[in-house]
């Protein structure tokens, strides 16, 4: 949006948000870049998406990093879930293995407590 040239209060509107928020946010944008003027944001915008305005020509935001960037941190994400699905299982596997040695437990001294109630 800032590379279509958009005001701080267009954009504010766009996103449902306050202009000072919108203010702060490209502050601090502008100085993790080390920018100091909007201009010098908006062309690195738009050196980033490979487009002269910086939009995606949709009126959605620019997609940031090129078609393998975005492929790779889908294939990390879902190698994540994947790994916590896998996780998952294992205590699923290891809960049942407690159920089935405590119900074994249990059948092995059945016996043992109907002998001592037998003697008492």
């Amino acid at each position: 949006m800032v590379a279509d040239g958009l005001t701080n209060r267009a954009i504010a509107t766009r996103l449902c948000i306050s202009e000072r928020t919108v203010e702060s946010h490209l502050e601090r944008i502008r100085k993790k870049l080390d920018f100091h003027h909007r201009s010098e944001l908006a062309a690195w915008i738009a050196r980033q998406t490979g487009s002269p305005s910086g939009s995606t020509g949709d009126g959605s935001l620019p997609a940031l990093g090129t078609a393998h960037d975005r492929d790779r941190r889908a294939d990390e994400r879902q190698r994540r879930a994947d790994d916590r699905e896998q996780r998952a299982d294992a205590r699923e596997v290891r809960a049942d293995q407690r159920e089935a040695d405590l119900d074994e437990r249990e059948r092995l001294l059945a016996p043992r407590e109907l002998r001592v109630e037998r003697h008492s």
